[in-house]
């Protein structure tokens, strides 16, 4: 495979591989330093301390990062990653935050400050009254969810008894379909699985059952038809 630089001459073909044949590390081996390259994507707006011009890294924005472990949070790693801005030059490094469960911006760039989601309530008299009924509306329902549940658990001794008498109904319901398709395979002297009946199967066997009848019928009136005319006609030749 040449075009993708995993060529071996034949002569090398199944004992070097194209890694080894090229001085190249296999994919996900870490080099002597510890460090890897990995694609990394930035997890937030970043603002760039090495651009002249105020300069916004987006977020989403992919790089060939160098990954390395720069500590240690309890048991947990923290690793960095150091990317290269294309525009300046310059190296931003992020690293992850394992307290709060993100990334810090750790090294030549700044997070961009983003909108406290308080600040982006809506404001106002009416908002203020829509907030108010929709608490209201959620305090009643949690009410009504604590109450069902005290209800609920206030016996355990006949919450189960009640669990374990509809567990036997379902039991025996199951039973006795089993039992009726047992009794269908042996009248029809079949090993087939019996399926369970579905509305749309009875609205098809009907709908055939009836188109069965009606031709039925008309053959009769048809068959019918023939033998009065059969006997007209035997009755006008013979009179007597």
């Amino acid at each position: 495979m040449q075009n993708v630089n995993r060529y071996v001459p034949p002569d090398l073909e199944g004992t070097i591989s194209a890694n080894s044949l090229r001085g190249r590390r296999p994919p996900g081996s870490l080099r002597p330093d510890g460090t890897q390259t990995v694609r990394f994507e930035m997890p937030f707006d970043v603002w760039c301390d090495g651009c002249s011009q105020p300069t916004l890294v987006a977020r989403g924005t992919r790089f060939n990062a160098v990954k390395s472990r720069v500590g240690s949070y309890l048991s947990l790693p923290v690793w960095g990653f150091r990317v290269k801005h294309t525009i300046c030059g310059k190296f931003i490094e992020i690293r992850t935050d394992p307290a709060n469960a993100g990334y810090v911006a750790f090294e030549g760039g700044k997070a961009r400050a983003a909108a406290h989601p308080e600040e982006e309530k809506p404001k106002g008299a009416f908002a203020d009254l829509e907030n108010q009924a929709r608490e209201k509306d959620d305090k009643e329902r949690l009410n009504q969810l604590l109450s069902f549940q005290k209800r609920r658990w206030e016996s355990p001794w006949r919450v189960n008894k009640a669990l374990r008498e509809d567990f036997r109904a379902e039991k025996k319901r199951l039973l006795e379909k089993e039992r009726e398709k047992e009794a269908i395979k042996d009248k029809l002297g079949t090993d087939m699985d019996i399926l369970p009946e579905r509305k749309e199967d009875v609205d098809t066997a009907r709908r055939i059952f009836e188109k069965r009848k009606n031709i039925v019928r008309k053959r009769e009136g048809k068959d019918e038809l023939r033998r009065r005319l059969v006997k007209n006609t035997r009755a006008a030749g013979m009179p007597f």
